[in-house]
């Protein structure tokens, strides 16, 4: 469909309220937050313009061909067949300023010396750094033989993941994680930043870098967000009580849907961590938009993404269903 074609289209759009749910060849899908476009149009939309293609795989072809500024699919499997409950959340447009992304600083440097053995191993396998980032933690817990368990049965990627995984080992002083934070903070290039990024998750114990790879979660960069969703992956899986109130303001911009892709994983963290009720008037107000959403969504398992986040944020274990915590978070609107 040429573009053209698209905006003739949507003139004849209505505007539509919360969620529609629809049969698919794949199994049902919802979508929730849709405006000003109808969804059934959207979905026939797609279909012209990536034939063959399910919507759930077509997340950032909605945000290229229809200037969405954020758009997240979620598929659960139906335990009754081979088929998905997908949910795709949409935010139209960002007219209210409410999504806020993380710039990129502007130099890019040279691959830093203390990173050039990792680099390789990277430049020759992408695979290493998200199989042995998803495993790492085992390693941290000395759990060599649960940790290679995961790994491919073929090929040199085990023997470079092996590798990998020694040299995040090494990075292990104080100095490793202030390079880490600099590199971050001061360079652009994308190697460096993933290697000190898998560097960070050596440091959990400190806040501070719950905060940096939280954060990260903003990046502008699409395949620094996934890198960055990764690290907080990792050390989420030995979650602790984190202090979040430093990171207030950026935990805004996360509810409000900036990275919406991922907003099930970042809200999760959230009550890993025990996220204090005593920020929720900071984070809260003005930033429910998302939540509501997920709150009226038909598929349970999407509400209870809002549900569990807003007994944590409330303080009240008390809070029985989406209508109680709807009713509780409407103070913040």
């Amino acid at each position: 469909m040429k573009k053209s074609n698209i905006i003739v289209s949507l003139l004849f759009m209505v505007s539509i309220a919360q969620a529609q749910v629809f049969m698919t060849k794949d199994g049902e899908l919802e979508i929730l937050g849709l405006k000003n476009w109808e969804a059934q149009t959207l979905i026939d939309s797609m279909k012209t313009l990536a034939k063959g293609a399910p919507i759930h795989a077509c997340a950032s072809q909605m945000v290229h061909d229809f200037g969405f500024s954020e758009v997240s699919v979620t598929m659960y499997p139906l335990d009754y067949s081979k088929k998905y409950y997908t949910v795709v959340c949409i935010i139209e447009n960002n007219e209210e300023g409410k999504l806020k992304y993380l710039q990129e600083p502007a130099d890019s440097l040279p691959v830093v010396a203390e990173y050039a053995e990792c680099a390789k191993i990277i430049n020759k396998n992408y695979k290493v750094y998200y199989i042995g980032l998803q495993s790492y933690q085992l390693i941290k817990q000395n759990k060599i033989d649960k940790a290679k368990a995961m790994l491919p049965s073929s090929g040199n990627t085990a023997a470079d993941i092996d590798t990998f995984w020694t040299f995040l080992k090494s990075q292990n002083k104080i100095s490793d994680m202030n390079l880490a934070l600099w590199v971050l903070n001061n360079d652009s290039n994308l190697m460096n930043r993933s290697v000190a990024l898998a560097i960070l998750t050596n440091f959990d114990q400190y806040d501070a870098v719950w905060w940096e790879i939280m954060n990260l979660q903003r990046t502008e960069n699409g395949l620094m967000r996934f890198y960055a969703n990764m690290a907080l992956q990792c050390i989420a899986k030995e979650a602790r009580k984190v202090d979040w109130e430093p990171a207030a303001v950026q935990i805004k911009y996360l509810l409000n849907g900036t990275n919406l892709f991922y907003f099930n994983q970042i809200v999760k963290v959230f009550i890993d961590t025990e996220i204090s009720p005593k920020l929720s008037k900071k984070i809260i107000s003005g930033s429910t938009d998302i939540l509501n959403l997920y709150l009226d969504a038909e598929y349970e398992k999407t509400r209870e993404v809002a549900i569990d986040f807003i007994r944590q944020i409330s303080g009240n274990e008390e809070l029985k269903d989406a209508a109680e915590c709807r009713k509780w978070l409407s103070a913040f609107e």
